[in-house]
């Protein structure tokens, strides 16, 4: 009863803040409004770190590689492939958000190596840099 009261452009308003809020939109831009909105991914800082065994491969199984060059490649050309199988046991706003962006295979071995390289080890030229 609520969405047949609105206007068309009220709808069109209420669908465009519910989407920001589910697929976060504000993790990578500032969107008037969201400003208090919190982050809705993991921190890839230092994501080259990370143990294997804290990436979450899914119900995958041994379809794919267990390593972090495999999980990332798989997760950039589809996010939200490690919800398969979970569809029914996970609430709607529990599932995976991250949009499909349709990067090309060359972009995403471009985005893999550079989350490869976000590690807590300093290198020699960043700690001459701090000296």
């Amino acid at each position: 009863a609520k969405l047949k009261a609105l206007s068309p452009d009220e709808l069109e308003v209420l669908l465009g803040e519910r989407a920001i809020g589910k697929y976060g939109c504000t993790g990578c831009h500032e969107i008037k409004g969201f400003e208090g909105a919190g982050p809705i991914g993991t921190e890839l800082t230092t994501w080259g770190s990370k143990f294997t065994t804290q990436l979450d491969f899914g119900n995958l199984g041994h379809e794919i590689d267990h390593n972090h060059i495999a999980w990332a490649t798989n997760k950039l050309k589809n996010p939200r492939i490690y919800d398969r199988g979970k569809e029914n046991t996970k609430h709607f706003d529990e599932l995976l958000k991250m949009p499909k962006f349709g990067f090309t295979d060359a972009q995403i071995d471009d985005i893999v190596t550079y989350l490869m390289s976000r590690t807590k080890r300093q290198t020699a030229t960043r700690l001459a840099q701090e000296s």
